[in-house]
């Protein structure tokens, strides 16, 4: 979720501020003692009103054809890898980190070729 503050109408807000807008649910939860507390819930509920919320759906896309089991794995470890790096800082880490970094980066490639190679030879051009 998420507000499009950037087009608020700033005359709207102002005009409502100066008509001297009180938030009744401050009213409902608080008692008038807390000048600050109806300030602030006063401009939330000025920005919720002139800004609704709003939901954005991204669409699920597939994975690429040639994404294996054997390349998932490879990340999974590369991403252990580099939290222990990050953790602990030790050589061993640092260097289990590059290892792990070029198997993914190894195994991307060789996917790759597989799945070109098969797509060559399934064409008979």
């Amino acid at each position: 979720m998420f507000q499009l503050n950037k087009s608020i109408d700033k005359d709207s807000v102002l005009a409502d501020l100066e008509g001297g807008l009180v938030s009744e649910r401050f009213i409902i939860c608080y008692n008038m003692d807390h000048p600050m507390g109806l300030h602030y819930i006063t401009l939330w509920d000025l920005v919720d009103e002139n800004a609704p919320y709003r939901t954005k759906e991204v669409p699920r896309r597939p994975l690429f054809p040639r994404y294996t089991n054997d390349i998932q794995a490879a990340k999974k470890h590369g991403k252990y890898s580099e939290r222990l790096r990050i953790m602990t800082g030790l050589c061993v880490h640092c260097e289990m980190f590059k290892v792990g970094k070029n198997q993914v980066s190894n195994t991307l490639a060789t996917a790759k070729s597989k799945y070109y190679n098969k797509k060559g030879m399934r064409c008979h051009c």
